[in-house]
């Protein structure tokens, strides 16, 4: 799982929602003689469904990305359909601005929702997946790397430590060959010295 829990996310998502709930309530309780005020509050009032099932699916999503594959699979669907429901909404919104200002260049763009939503819709789910593989690769990858670089790195501290015990092997060994080299060369001299020596004659009584 991620750094981000369950709790976390549930809180952060129920909170948002609450706060939406409360705004609406005060909306609703503070009327002002208002056409356009009363219009948003009424807009907002049936879609207020629309919106609890909106957050619900974003949450989901949002649940469903804190963990590990293959538990993360179903994020990008909650995802995509959640982001369907906000262009739906987005389009309605349009819509009501064009009632309340009495604009018809936002009708304009009622042509355009079935192509966005099928976008909006293919986009969000091939990039969910795409980042589930990208990241199950990310945690794949840097194993094999570790193991190429302990295997290198193995390899190298053998070769330093061959090439090392053959320096000390070589030093030690004409260290020895030149003590005991010495040693053979005084012995054979004191002998020869000691040979060489005239005999002392004995003294008569």
């Amino acid at each position: 799982m991620n750094k981000r829990s369950v709790l976390c996310v549930t809180l952060e998502r129920l909170i948002e929602l609450v706060v939406f709930l409360l705004i609406l309530g005060i909306l609703n309780y503070f009327k002002y003689d208002n056409s356009i005020y009363i219009q948003v509050v009424n807009f907002l009032n049936l879609n207020v469904g629309f919106i609890v099932v909106l957050s619900i699916l974003f949450y989901f999503g949002e649940l469903f990305s804190i963990f590990k594959f293959p538990v993360n699979i179903p994020y990008p669907i909650f995802n995509a359909i959640g982001s369907v429901f906000l262009v739906g909404f987005i389009f309605n919104i349009f819509y009501m601005l064009g009632n309340v200002l009495d604009v018809s260049a936002f009708f304009a763009f009622m042509f355009l929702e079935p192509f966005v939503i099928v976008l909006v819709f293919i986009i969000v789910i091939v990039s969910g997946y795409v980042k589930i593989v990208i990241d199950l690769g990310s945690r794949c990858i840097p194993k094999r790397k570790d193991k190429s670089r302990s295997k290198k790195e193995s390899v190298k501290n053998k070769k330093a430590y061959d090439n090392k015990s053959k320096s000390q092997k070589d030093n030690i060994s004409w260290d020895d060959v030149g003590s005991e080299f010495k040693l053979a060369m005084y012995n054979l001299a004191s002998t020869l010295k000691e040979n060489l020596k005239p005999k002392n004659k004995k003294k008569n009584k």
